[in-house]
């Protein structure tokens, strides 16, 4: 998008919630949670800033996960779970770096 607002890019253009998006340090990519898929939670998925890829799914858990972030270095993921029985903030290893 350009600074004036004009030229906007859909980059998930797909009917789920998608929410909390965050660049990568490098920012090609975008992580966010969404229930892309008819998900009953949201998962965490990976998807190019550009919109030339389908979603890479980050987690694979019935617990909800979201508000997902790159570490400075873009090799880990921290987000949000409830998969613990309450709200706690996990890491992975984001697939791509």
């Amino acid at each position: 998008m350009n600074t004036d607002g004009t030229d906007q890019l859909n980059v998930t253009n797909d009917p789920a919630e998608d929410t909390d998006p965050s660049f990568s340090p490098d920012g090609t990519r975008i992580v966010y949670s969404s229930n892309h898929g008819s998900l009953e939670e949201p998962e965490i998925f990976i998807i190019n800033a550009d919109g030339t890829q389908k979603p890479i799914r980050v987690t694979n858990n019935p617990a909800y996960d979201g508000a997902p972030s790159f570490s400075p270095d873009g090799t880990k993921i921290a987000f949000e779970s409830d998969r613990s029985g309450n709200l706690d903030i996990w890491l992975i290893n984001s697939p791509v770096s």
